[in-house]
């Protein structure tokens, strides 16, 4: 639907005419369309609809009006409703009034011939008058005026274009009609003069200095000002190209009165927080005097209080400034059309005492006056809410005395590169000063719970505007403060950021400005961006969401970026303030198709699950996988090659918990189901995440069981499974491991089978039942033989080996490791490559084959770092320490023990931190470094009794005991013994027992030879 106000209000649907009443549904539409995206306030309303003698009922037949137009549109969604008024919601792009001035802030940036272009098209969306359907009023009158000044500003800003493009006889035709519509405005009857001068008519030229004269005089008494003025002169001399057309350059030397400006508005009485930014800002704009004028830059997304904070700092800094302060709004995120640094100067030399008639018109002769005029002066320039750095640059004074203060949501990095400038970006308030700032607003109020307080600012996001809007809000009301806080949780949380009398104090409002200076392509993906569940987004997740080339994707981030709409983050990515991802999801909502939205969502998750399922096969052996059959994954292209899969899991994983979540809860349910399969990868290998990927396993089991699919339910067992199986957690394992058995044994799934009865011998093998372990995994053997699943078969002779050698069948176990080896193929990960070379060294540590054992621990650490594998490199550094100590090299023994610890403590992880700990112990203790034994034992068993690490628990209290043991401490040893047996038989850890058993009758054996 498309909206026209400059000409006859009208409405256009798929290209026809919308028929809108004559009378007051256009008025009603006309007054919403003049603040499309705002709230239009009752007052302004029934002011358009009868002037100043509204009816006793005004209020509800205005609302009659609106349902009326509602029905009328045939879109009842597009007008909302709200306590304080009414609020139009359509796209920007759809109202021709904001397309024109989109484009006119677009040309301030451009320059030539593609500025006039943009210049052009603003100008063809106007018709003759605007808003000519309505009938005369007061309200109709003064928007008018408004329109027609923009216009005309336009226009002038045309004219010069052309002029500066040396295409003047273009110009003549349309500056003509222009003079005759409005005769009052001075500048287009010079450009007119200019241009006829130019094209050589410099009769016509002069000719038309006479009308303006005549109509100046008759109209208004005055006559015209200097540029008209000198632009007569200049063609009457016939030198208006060469003689310098300023009012210094004309006059003679100006009587100036040097006046001391003192501009800066009101201190703002509540501002609280931010000492050490005001501190760092004080030192910039203060520093000893240097070769150039201090410039500072104060940037921070919309409603982070810049203005208050540049109000505050210009306060106390202004007596350092004795010969004035001086304070321009430049609208660069405003209603209005930004300040050009020509309209800036215009304001600013007369406030320093030049004569109004004095004043040029020519960029350059308004920046040398300026630049003469401060020279010796020591000025405070505040420039606040600047759109870009070519909006300032101009302003900047080159005397060092002076300083210039600018706010702006843009960072200006270039002002940095060329001008020294100073940056600072103010964050949201810290909780303390967050705090401080409520209870100042509620200060009359009685005063609020801590939980209360603390509520309000999290849903504030700590954003200064935000927390201001919703204290005065509920000061204002007779609500409960639980009921506020309700609304600003289960509603419209930006709708309720309202202050019913002033529609400009709105967070949405705030955000509207910066939203609307993005260019189309930077808007799109500010929307999409908000459909992305994780707490950050990277290029690439940018890129596929909005379905745009990387180069594109990185521009438009760095749009945003600048417009600070979206932050840095970790390195990689980038992050929304919470209530701008409201915003942007209400603008999704609002402006995007949802055939459109749901191909962005099907792109994400698309990226996501095969980028993932590829980094997960560089990491870990998957085996079986559930067949990615969603048509987003199975329209997907070739799977993506991830050069540093580790990095990318780092990286991505909180937006891949994410993503499981909402997909589990609001679907497609298979995302979560195929992200939890190859998350499982990176959580069995890297401590990172493990705890938040547990928890995002449960709610896709949830899923999986309300749709009653077998087939996930057992795929997600098994995540659980490795998981827990990683951390040695056996009971916590063996519920998931026999539910995915029983799932695979409904569903007749054989590898499925296969696997989870190999993984099922695995679990009781580290729990000391060989027997029960040994007919799991021979039936996983048989059944991955009889079916040729190579992977499998694998698998399965891993783990014989390693049960032949808690059984002490050592050729055996070797024999089964070397079988292992001869199905490693080209395809086979580095995860499974070094297993197998591991579980060999192991091996062989136990024959007492200690050369070879080096060489197999030597070859699994390099297959385990070039898959960045840290968890299994810090088992192989720990095989290869003990194969080391063995050897009798004590050196190499305790470094790569040492060495596995330090791996453990980068990763982070905990249990592998544990392990290292008592391996570090049995090296020590092997060496009769008896103090460092004990040392590390103990550590061990603090961390793992915190952790609830059975197994090391256990080992670690055996270390002890053997500690003691060599120590002849036989009660210590029967003491730790005993403990450990009791431990050993809850956790089910036969072999372990066994050993503490051996211990204790050790103990006392020799308590009865004493005896």
């Amino acid at each position: 639907m498309e909206f026209r106000v400059l000409g006859p209000v009208a409405v256009l649907r798929a290209g026809g005419p919308v028929h809108v009443p004559a009378g007051s549904q256009q008025v009603v539409l006309a007054a919403l369309l003049l603040r499309t995206n705002q709230v239009l306030p009752v007052g302004e309303l029934v002011e358009w609809l009868w002037d100043d003698e509204p009816p006793s009922d005004a209020w509800e037949s205005a609302k009659a009006y609106v349902r009326r137009l509602r029905r009328t549109l045939e879109a009842p969604e597009l007008i909302e409703a709200l306590p304080d008024g009414f609020r139009l919601i359509v796209p920007d792009t759809a109202v021709d009034l904001l397309r024109f001035r989109r484009l006119l802030r677009e040309a301030e940036t451009l320059q030539g011939a593609e500025q006039l272009d943009r210049l052009d098209a603003a100008l063809a969306l106007w018709g003759d008058e605007p808003l000519a359907s309505l009938a005369p009023s007061t309200a109709k009158s003064r928007a008018v005026h408004g329109l027609v000044d923009e216009y005309g500003q336009a226009v002038e800003r045309r004219a010069d274009a052309y002029l500066d493009l040396g295409r003047h006889a273009e110009l003549v035709t349309d500056l003509r009609a222009m003079t005759a519509r409005h005769p009052d405005r001075e500048r287009v009857w010079s450009q007119l003069m200019v241009a006829l001068y130019r094209s050589g008519k410099r009769v016509e030229a002069l000719a038309a200095y006479r009308r303006a004269r005549a109509y100046l005089a008759d109209e208004f008494g005055i006559t015209p000002g200097s540029e008209l003025e000198r632009t007569q002169h200049g063609v009457l001399t016939d030198t208006l190209d060469n003689v310098v057309t300023t009012a210094v350059a004309n006059a003679s030397a100006p009587t100036i009165v040097r006046l001391t400006p003192a501009q800066l508005p009101a201190n703002i009485g509540d501002f609280v927080g931010r000492a050490d930014d005001l501190a760092a800002a004080r030192a910039a704009l203060t520093a000893p005097f240097g070769a150039s004028a201090p410039v500072l830059v104060i940037s921070g997304m919309p409603g982070v209080g810049k203005s208050a904070f540049a109000i505050r700092l210009a306060h106390e800094v202004r007596t350092r400034f004795p010969d004035g302060q001086l304070f321009i709004d430049l609208h660069g995120y405003s209603e209005h059309l930004p300040l050009s640094p020509a309209r800036v100067l215009s304001r600013i030399l007369p406030a320093l005492g030049l004569p109004s008639t004095q004043v040029p018109t020519d960029l350059e002769d308004l920046t040398n006056t300026y630049r003469s005029l401060v020279a010796d002066r020591r000025i405070l320039l505040v420039l606040d809410n600047a759109a870009n750095a070519k909006q300032v640059s101009d302003l900047i004074p080159a005397a060092p005395a002076s300083a210039v203060l600018i706010t702006s949501r843009s960072q200006m990095p270039s002002l940095a590169a060329l001008s020294g400038a100073r940056l600072l970006s103010l964050p949201p308030l810290s909780p303390r000063d967050a705090e401080q700032l409520i209870r100042s607003i509620l200060a009359t109020a009685p005063q609020p719970a801590d939980t209360e307080v603390a509520q309000i600012i999290e849903l504030c996001g700590h954003l200064p505007l935000a927390m201001r809007i919703a204290a005065t809000a509920y000061l204002h009301n007779s609500r409960p403060l639980s009921d506020f806080i309700n609304e600003l949780e289960q509603h419209d949380r930006l709708a309720a950021l309202t202050i019913a009398d002033d529609p400009r104090a709105t967070v949405r409002a705030v955000f509207d400005l910066s939203y609307r200076t993005l260019s189309p392509d930077a808007a799109r993906l500010f929307r999409l961006l908000s459909l992305v569940p994780g707490p950050d987004f990277c290029r690439n997740c940018a890129q596929h969401v909005a379905g745009v080339s990387a180069t594109q994707a990185e521009q438009s981030l760095g749009e945003l970026t600048a417009a600070s709409l979206i932050h840095p983050g970790r390195p990689r990515h980038y992050r929304f303030h919470d209530l701008v991802r409201l915003y942007a999801h209400d603008r999704c909502v609002t402006e995007d198709d949802p055939a459109g939205l749901h191909a962005a969502v099907a792109r994400l998750h698309s990226y996501y699950v095969t980028t993932a399922d590829a980094a997960a096969d560089a990491l870990y052996p998957t085996w079986i996988r559930l067949p990615r059959t969603h048509p987003s994954i199975a329209a997907a292209d070739e799977a993506p090659t991830v050069p540093n899969a580790t990095q990318w899991m780092s990286d991505e994983g909180p937006s891949l918990i994410a993503t499981i979540r909402y997909t589990a809860q609001y679907g497609p349910v298979q995302i979560a189901w195929y992200l939890s399969e190859s998350l499982r990868a990176y959580v069995v290998t890297h401590g990172e995440y493990r705890i938040e990927a547990l928890g995002a396993f449960e709610t896709a089991l949830k899923a999986a069981r309300d749709a009653g699919d077998r087939r996930a339910m057992a795929a997600i067992h098994y995540a659980f499974t490795s998981v827990y199986l990683r951390i040695r957690d056996i009971q916590s394992a063996l519920p998931h491991i026999r539910a995915e058995l029983d799932h695979h044994l409904e569903l007749g799934f054989v590898e499925g089978e296969a696997r989870v009865r190999i993984t099922l011998g695995e679990a009781l093998t580290t729990q000391g039942y060989l027997r029960d372990a040994a007919d799991q995994i021979s039936e996983g053997l048989r059944l991955a033989e009889e079916h040729d699943f190579t992977d499998l078969q694998l698998f399965a002779l891993l783990n014989f080996a390693i049960l032949e050698e808690w059984r002490d069948q050592l050729d055996a176990a070797k024999k089964h490791a070397l079988s292992a080896f001869d199905l490693i193929d080209a395809t086979s990960n580095s995860s499974t490559k070094g297993a197998t070379h591991a579980t060999l060294g192991m091996i062989m540590i136990r024959r007492g084959e200690f050369d070879a054992a080096i060489e197999q621990h030597l070859a699994a650490l390099e297959c385990y770092r070039q898959g960045g594998d840290q968890h299994s490199e810090s088992d192989a550094l720990r095989g290869l320490a003990h194969a080391y100590s063995k050897t009798g090299n004590i050196k190499a023994s305790i470094a790569n023990a040492t060495k596995a610890l330090a791996v453990a403590e980068e990763l982070g992880d905990e249990y592998d931190i544990t392990d290292s700990l008592i391996s570090l112990a049995a090296i020590y203790h092997e060496l009769g470094l008896t103090t460092q034994a004990r040392s590390h034992a103990e550590s061990a068993l603090k961390m793992s009794d915190e952790l609830e690490y059975t197994k090391a628990h256990v080992e670690a209290t055996l270390q002890l005991a053997t500690i003691a043991k060599s120590e002849g401490k036989l009660d210590q040893t029967e003491e730790h013994a005993l403990y450990a047996i009791d431990l050993a038989r809850k956790g089910e850890l036969l072999r372990l027992r066994g050993d503490a058993e051996t211990l204790l009758a050790w103990v006392t054996h020799e308590k009865g030879n004493q005896a």
